[in-house]
C-alpha cells in the first residue's frame, strides 16, 4: 500500500520550481510526502518526515523488493533536504494561522509540523494516528486534517488516548471501533477506514481510450478499444469479450428502476417551467372555475354581482396577480391629510368620469449586496419603491368598492378595513366556493392551486427578477439585474393580457367602461431603474472600448513592429478587450484564473468551458456559449501568441496570456486590474456580469413578435436548481440545440461591439500577416 496508494489520486501536479526544479528523482517526495516546493522549516520538518516515513514503513513491513528499494530512496532524499549550516533554525510554528499559505495545498505538511510541538510523551501517539489517517484518506485531504489539527489543539491532558497497540497493529475496523468510543477522537472514526476504488483493468495505459463498434453475437459480446496519446497518435488496440449472461429477476427490477427513475425525474424538472402542472390550475381550468362560481365575471357584468361578493372577489384576482396580503394600507392621492406612504401600499385616484386609477407600490430593495460608492455616476440607479399601475379587472372593482364608501374610510385604513373582511373570512368563503365547485368538475381544486394559476403561466414568459419585485420575494438574479421600471411593468401587464385571454375574458376587457391607462412599451426613464447597484452603464462602453483600441497607424507598425514595448502593448491592448467583450457577453465570474487552455475551446462550435464558483468540488467549470465573432478574436490571438509569445518554462497547455515585456503571464483579476488602471485609468471597474445579464434581458425582452424565455437567461448566467440545467446528464435538449438559440439570442447583445471586432481582427491579421497595423498610442 504505501508509498505509491495515493500517487494516481493527486489533486495538483508536479511543480516545477524549489527543491524539484532540475531534479527529476524527486518526484517521490512530492507524489508520496507533499513536500513544498520552498521546504520551509526544514530544520524541523525533515526530521519529522523521516519519523513519519519509518512509522510508514513499519506499519507496512511485508512488501516486495521494488516498494523497499522506493522507501530507501525516499530516506536518501530526506537527508539531502536537511540544512548543513550551524544557523540558529526560525521557531517552530505553533498554529495553524502561521502556516496559511501551505494549508489548502500541503494539509499533510501542515498537520505534521505542528505536531512538533506536542511533548515527548504524546507526540508519538499523535504521529502514529496521522500516519493511518494518512494511508486511509492520502495526503490531499484538507477537511480530514483540519479536524485533525483541531482535535489534537483541543485534547485534554489529563484524557487517556488510544493504546499503541491498536495504533500500530490494529486493523481499521479495530481503529475505527476505538475512536467511536473515544469521548474525544470519535469524529475522526469515519475517517480511518480507507474508501476502496475500483481499479480499471486496462491491459494498455494510455492519455485517451476511444471505445469502437460493439458486436453481439448469441451469448458473447466484443467491443475494440484504442488508445491514443495527447496529440492524436494512435497506439494499442485490443478486444474485448464480455459474456451476456441474463439478468435475474431481482437484478433487471432493478436496473429497470434505477432508469425509471431517472427519467422520470428529468420530466419532471422539465415539466416544472411548463404552464402545465398537477398542483396548479391552467387557465383552461380557472376558466371552468369562474364559470360555475360566478359567470358575470366573464361578461364584465360587475354590477350584477351583489356588493358584499364583490369584495371577495376583489381579494381573490389579488392574490391571483400575486398579492394576497389585504393588511396592505390604502392611500388617497388626493386626500386632504398627506401620509408618509410606505412599500406596500394601495395608492388611488378618482377622477370625474366615474373612472378610477389605482396602482400598487412595492418595495424593490429585496436583496443585500455590494453597492458603489454614494456618487457614482458610473452605475445605474437603484430605486427602493416601484409602482405596478394594477391591470383589469382589478381596476374596475377598486373603482366600485370606493366610491360606495365614504372618504374617511377610504384613505389611510388597511384593505381589510376597508373591505370590511378579514383573510379568515375570505378563506372561509374561497372554501364554499371550491365545494360547490368541485362535484362539476374533473380537477382538484385547492386554494393554492387557484391562486398560484398566474404565477405559474407567466414562470418563463416573465423574468425572474420582475416576479421577484411583484411578490417581494427576492431571487439569485436579482442580484444582476437592473432594469427600468416602466419595462419591469410591461412585462407583468402583458403576460397578464396573455393570461385573461387564455381565460377567455378578453370581450369582456374590450367593453369595460372603466379609465384605462395606456402601457407605455420600451420608453426607458432617466434614473427610474430598479434592481442590482452594481450594473455599469452601457453608455460608457463606447469610451471605454474606443480608449483600449485607438485607430491604427500603418507607419507607426513600420518603425517599431519588432520591438518589445510594441509588442507588450499590442498584446495588452487586444487581451484587456477580449476579456472584457467576453466577460460582457458570456456573464464570466470574477474568478482568478476566468478562462481554460485550448484544449477546453472549441471555436468552430462556439463552446468553451470556464473556471467557475468552487462551491462544490476544486475544479468546477461549466459549459458556456459564444458567439462565432467572439471565438474568432480568440482563435486569431491564440495563433498570434502562439507564434509571437515566449515560451514558457514550464510548457503548460496554451491559454489566453498577455505578454508583459518578458513573459506570458495569464489573464487573471490582477493582470485585468493593473491594464484597466494603464489603459482606461480606473482599476475598480467592476459589474460586467451584471451588465451582461441587463443586456440580455433587454435584448431578448418579450415582444409582440417573440416571447421571453427565462430558461435562456438561466444557461447564461449558469442559475439553476439542482439537476434542472439543460446540459445535465438527463437533459431532455441536445448540446447543439442549446448552442444555436444561445447565439440568436446573442446577436442583438453583440451588435453594438461591431466596429470594435472589425478593427481588432483587422490589426490580428495585421499581426498575423506581419504587414501593419500598429498602435498609434502618440
Amino acid at each position: 500500500m504505501y508509498p505509491i496508494e495515493h500517487i494516481d489520486n493527486a489533486l495538483y501536479p508536479l511543480p516545477r520550481e524549489g527543491i524539484y526544479l532540475n531534479s527529476p528523482e524527486r518526484h517521490l517526495l512530492w507524489e508520496v510526502l507533499r513536500i513544498p516546493p520552498d521546504s520551509p522549516y526544514a530544520e524541523h520538518a525533515i526530521p519529522l518526515y523521516l519519523q513519519f516515513h519509518h512509522c510508514c514503513g513499519v506499519f507496512e513491513s511485508d512488501v516486495n523488493i521494488y516498494y523497499r528499494r522506493q522507501r530507501q530512496t525516499i530516506v536518501s532524499l530526506l537527508e539531502q533536504l536537511q540544512p548543513k549550516t550551524a544557523e540558529t533554525p526560525p521557531s517552530l510554528p505553533a498554529t495553524r494561522q502561521q502556516l496559511r499559505t501551505y494549508l489548502t495545498h500541503y494539509p499533510l505538511f501542515s498537520s505534521l509540523l505542528l505536531i512538533g510541538n506536542e511533548d515527548d510523551s504524546s507526540q508519538p501517539c499523535w504521529l502514529w494516528l496521522l500516519v493511518r489517517l494518512y494511508h486511509a484518506v492520502g495526503p490531499d485531504a484538507y477537511d480530514v486534517y483540519l479536524l485533525f489539527d483541531q482535535l489534537r489543539r483541543r485534547y485534554p491532558k489529563a484524557l487517556p488516548f488510544l493504546s499503541m497497540g491498536v495504533l500500530t497493529q490494529g486493523s481499521q475496523h479495530e481503529l475505527a471501533q476505538a475512536l467511536k468510543q473515544h469521548t474525544h477522537l470519535a469524529a475522526l472514526a469515519s475517517h480511518v477506514i480507507a474508501r476502496q476504488k475500483r481499479a480499471s483493468r486496462q491491459p494498455y495505459q494510455a492519455d485517451n481510450n476511444h471505445t469502437g463498434t460493439e458486436l453481439t453475437c448469441g451469448l458473447l459480446s466484443a467491443t475494440l478499444h484504442t488508445t491514443s496519446d495527447s496529440e492524436g497518435n494512435e497506439g494499442e488496440s485490443w478486444l474485448a469479450m464480455t459474456a451476456n449472461q441474463p439478468l435475474n429477476t431481482k437484478a433487471a427490477k432493478r436496473q429497470f428502476a434505477l432508469q425509471g427513475s431517472g427519467m422520470a425525474r428529468a420530466i419532471g424538472r422539465a415539466n416544472q417551467s411548463l404552464p402545465a402542472s398537477s398542483s396548479v390550475l391552467t387557465p383552461s381550468e380557472l376558466r371552468i372555475f369562474i364559470i360555475h362560481a360566478c359567470p358575470a365575471i366573464l361578461e364584465g357584468e360587475w354590477l350584477a354581482i351583489a356588493p358584499r361578493e364583490r369584495k371577495y372577489w376583489l381579494v381573490f384576482w389579488l392574490s391571483l396577480l400575486g398579492r394576497a396580503d389585504i393588511d396592505t394600507p390604502v392611500h388617497n392621492l388626493r386626500g386632504k391629510q398627506k401620509q408618509a406612504l410606505s412599500s406596500p401600499a394601495f395608492l388611488y385616484e378618482l377622477d370625474t368620469l366615474n373612472g378610477c386609477i389605482v396602482s400598487l407600490q412595492l418595495g424593490a430593495d429585496l436583496v443585500k449586496g455590494a453597492k458603489p460608492e454614494q456618487g457614482d455616476k458610473r452605475y445605474c440607479s437603484a430605486q427602493y419603491d416601484w409602482s405596478l399601475m394594477l391591470p383589469w379587472p382589478i381596476q374596475s372593482l377598486f373603482n366600485l368598492i370606493l366610491r360606495e364608501l365614504p372618504s374617511h374610510r377610504r384613505n389611510g385604513q388597511t384593505l381589510s378595513q376597508v373591505l370590511l373582511l378579514s383573510s379568515e373570512d375570505y378563506g372561509c368563503w374561497l372554501k364554499a366556493q371550491i365545494k360547490a365547485v368541485t362535484p362539476s368538475v374533473p380537477f382538484s381544486l385547492t386554494p393554492s392551486a387557484l391562486h398560484q394559476s398566474f404565477v405559474h403561466f407567466s414562470r418563463e414568459q416573465v423574468p425572474d427578477t420582475a416576479l421577484a419585485l411583484l411578490t417581494g420575494k427576492g431571487c439569485v438574479q436579482s442580484h444582476y439585474i437592473n432594469q427600468q421600471i416602466t419595462r419591469v411593468s410591461g412585462q407583468i401587464r402583458q403576460c397578464w393580457q396573455w393570461f385573461l385571454t387564455e381565460i377567455g375574458v378578453t370581450r369582456a376587457l374590450d367593453s369595460s367602461s372603466e379609465t384605462h391607462v395606456s402601457m407605455t412599451w420600451g420608453v426607458d426613464t432617466y434614473h427610474e431603474q430598479v434592481g442590482s447597484a452594481l450594473t455599469l452603464r452601457k453608455e460608457l462602453l463606447c469610451p471605454i472600448f474606443s480608449a483600449i483600441l485607438p485607430a491604427p497607424d500603418p507607419k507607426l507598425w513600420l518603425l517599431c513592429r519588432r520591438q518589445p514595448q510594441h509588442l507588450q502593448e499590442k498584446s495588452e491592448r487586444l487581451a484587456l478587450y477580449l476579456h472584457l467583450r467576453a466577460a460582457i457577453t458570456m456573464a464570466l465570474r470574477p474568478v482568478s484564473h476566468p478562462y481554460p487552455d485550448i484544449s477546453h475551446m472549441a471555436f468552430e462550435t462556439g463552446l468553451l468551458t470556464v473556471q467557475d464558483k468552487r462551491s462544490h468540488h476544486h475544479d468546477e467549470r461549466r459549459v458556456i456559449v459564444a458567439d462565432p465573432m467572439l471565438m474568432l478574436l480568440l482563435k486569431r490571438y491564440v495563433q498570434w501568441q502562439d507564434h509571437w509569445f515566449p515560451l514558457a518554462v514550464d510548457h503548460k497547455p496554451l491559454r489566453l496570456c498577455v505578454f508583459d515585456g518578458e513573459k506570458a503571464e495569464p489573464l487573471s483579476k490582477p493582470v485585468v486590474s493593473r491594464l484597466l488602471e494603464r489603459y482606461v485609468g480606473d482599476s475598480t471597474l467592476g459589474g460586467f456580469r451584471h451588465l451582461s445579464a441587463s443586456l440580455w434581458l433587454e435584448a431578448n425582452d418579450a415582444s409582440f413578435e417573440t416571447p421571453f424565455i427565462q430558461s435562456s437567461l438561466n444557461q447564461l448566467l449558469n442559475h439553476f436548481q439542482r439537476g434542472q440545467s439543460p446540459l445535465g446528464t438527463y437533459s431532455l435538449l441536445s448540446l447543439n440545440q442549446v448552442t444555436v438559440y444561445q447565439q440568436q439570442g446573442l446577436v442583438d447583445v453583440v451588435a453594438p461591439f461591431d466596429d470594435y471586432d472589425k478593427q481588432a481582427l483587422a490589426v490580428l491579421k495585421c499581426l498575423l500577416t506581419d504587414k501593419g497595423g500598429g498602435w498609434n498610442v502618440g
